[in-house]
């Protein structure tokens, strides 16, 4: 997880370096920050070798009332940004608004089903309990 420069798509995905780099660099961390594309910014390579990673015993995330992640930039003139967090993104306690998920849902499945059935699937699902079939909603996800 801390290989600066990875040789894929696939590995880049596993790198925080780069997904630290790609989200600086693009501003975003969808697919494309690890397509080829975004393998080839030297930008983000570059970056990416200045990242440094450590650990911290004290952060453990065993512990719900202790810091899970640090994270310290320091910028060119000096300035030092800083972050603690003890509550991952996502969790019952940080839950992603509804809007993003469905937007990134329709982001994913938009480039294989095309963006209207993509749609469609999402208000098939927030509509799931009327639902009589559970094979209608699997029938949409083929293109």
């Amino acid at each position: 997880m801390g290989e600066p420069a990875p040789s894929s798509s696939l590995a880049a995905r596993f790198s925080i370096p780069w997904a630290v780099s790609a989200s600086l660099v693009l501003g975003r961390t969808d697919p494309s920050a690890f397509d080829a594309n975004a393998l080839a910014d030297e930008r983000i390579h570059a970056l990416a070798r200045r990242v440094e990673i450590s650990t911290d015993p004290e952060m453990s995330p065993r512990r719900a009332d202790a810091p899970t992640a640090h994270v310290r930039l320091v910028l060119r003139g000096g300035k030092i940004l800083e972050r603690t967090t003890s509550v991952v993104r996502g969790d019952a306690l940080s839950p992603v608004p509804r809007d993003e998920i469905t937007a990134k849902f329709v982001s994913l499945a938009g480039a294989i089903l095309g963006e209207p059935q993509a749609r469609k699937v999402v208000d098939v699902v927030e509509d799931a309990d009327a639902l009589g079939d559970v094979g209608a909603l699997t029938a949409m996800l083929v293109p």
